[in-house]
């Protein structure tokens, strides 16, 4: 039987030579680390009750500390000079499109995920540890068991991982973080701050709205104001803390109105990642109450892919022998769309598409219209449902 410690073991002793081949250099460490990953096969070589066993019975290196608030915590399975192998046993929840502050590489041991990688162009410097600019989508693809992919750090490269099996195991093998340089997390569509900016004082202060929202409510609504007050990144953090807290429509609206009376315009970009991130929240959630394998992998691409053409790659890549339209219509019938709501789905999903032929479209579905104004009305509600937008707003 494959000896565990050995195979860890031996990846770091074949890396760290050919990692000091180069002089140590850390852009160079990637493509090393995707090799050193793909020829060591431990995704073959070892089962997942091993890896298990490993962690809560094997005589694990010092652990190195994680500030990684974008997976689970990782476990270091074998340490050397400036390196690390890691496990992560991944959850599933969402997680916010963020850089990473190491150069290496991951391999899917167990199970499979959605992985988006993006770009972002900063049009607008309000602190280094907030940025306004266009966060772009470069590629989204599907990983599954063996799959190894390299991973950089750099201000203007961002990724997630989303898992859409159980379990899911990641071997990551990397340099040690930088900490020097911020690592931004990003909100869709123009928003990056670094969540590791230390400011103490505001972190105590927003503990306390926090025990405010739930205990006191005058005094909450009190408070906010002179918390937004601060600065634009105190503004959203009050926002990021705070709007979730609330079922009330009206109450939500009321919290971003009063970023609005605070700093005008400038909260609007703030505003916008608010929202977008409240209908991933409401689309992960919903993910978590179906039991349909289907349709909780269609609501998985809709949180995480913010593209018309590739959810619909994804669709097809996941069920090949199916028109990736028709896996759209299975999982809105799915989640309890009525016959209307998914016979629009249908037409707005057609390849050409304007008022004339999505009225044709829906008349051969025997779903009817007044005239265009009602059509408009009905085609927002399916675009306003969260995690729609994408799929039918383009």
């Amino acid at each position: 039987m494959t000896d565990v410690r050995s195979v860890f073991g031996d990846l770091m002793g074949r890396v760290s030579a050919e990692w000091a081949a180069v002089h140590r250099d850390e852009l160079a460490f990637p493509s090393l680390a995707r090799a050193a990953l793909e020829a060591a096969r431990i995704h073959e070589a070892l089962d997942f009750d091993r890896l298990v066993d490993l962690v809560l019975d094997g005589d694990l290196p010092p652990q190195v500390e994680s500030n990684d608030a974008f997976a689970p915590p990782p476990i270091t399975i074998a340490r050397g000079e400036g390196l690390v192998v890691e496990l992560v046993f991944w959850a599933d929840r969402a997680r916010s499109v963020h850089q990473v502050d190491f150069h290496g590489a991951f391999q899917v041991f167990t199970g499979g995920g959605i992985h988006t990688r993006y770009r972002f162009e900063e049009k607008r410097r309000v602190s280094s540890s907030l940025l306004f600019g266009d966060l772009s989508l470069t590629g989204a693809e599907l990983l599954s068991r063996g799959d190894v992919r390299e991973v950089a750090q750099g201000q203007r490269v961002a990724q997630v991982t989303f898992p859409t099996e159980r379990p899911t195991v990641t071997i990551v093998l990397r340099t040690l973080a930088d900490t020097t340089a911020p690592r931004y997390e990003h909100r869709r569509p123009s928003v990056a701050f670094d969540p590791s900016y230390a400011r103490p004082t505001l972190r105590k202060r927003l503990e306390l709205l926090r025990m405010l929202q739930h205990t006191d409510v005058a005094a909450f609504w009190r408070a906010v104001p002179r918390l937004m007050r601060g600065d634009l990144l105190a503004t959203y953090e009050v926002l990021a803390r705070c709007e979730g807290g609330f079922g009330d429509a009206r109450l939500r609206a009321k919290l971003l109105g009063l970023a609005r009376d605070a700093h005008g315009a400038d909260a609007e970009p703030l505003l916008r990642a608010i929202e977008a991130s409240a209908q991933e929240r409401t689309v992960v959630h919903r993910r978590h109450e179906e039991a349909d394998d289907e349709a909780r992998f269609l609501l998985a691409v809709l949180a995480m892919v913010p593209s018309r053409q590739a959810i619909l790659d994804l669709l097809a890549a996941r069920y090949p022998s199916r028109d990736p339209v028709e896996t759209v219509i299975r999982g809105v019938e799915k989640l309890d769309f009525n016959a209307d709501a998914i016979a629009l789905c249908r037409a707005l999903l057609a390849k050409k598409r304007d008022h004339r032929t999505v009225r044709v479209a829906l008349a051969r579905e025997g779903y009817r219209v007044a005239n265009d104004y009602a059509l408009l009305e009905a085609i927002r509600v399916v675009r306003e449902t969260p995690g729609f937008a994408a799929l039918f707003g383009e």
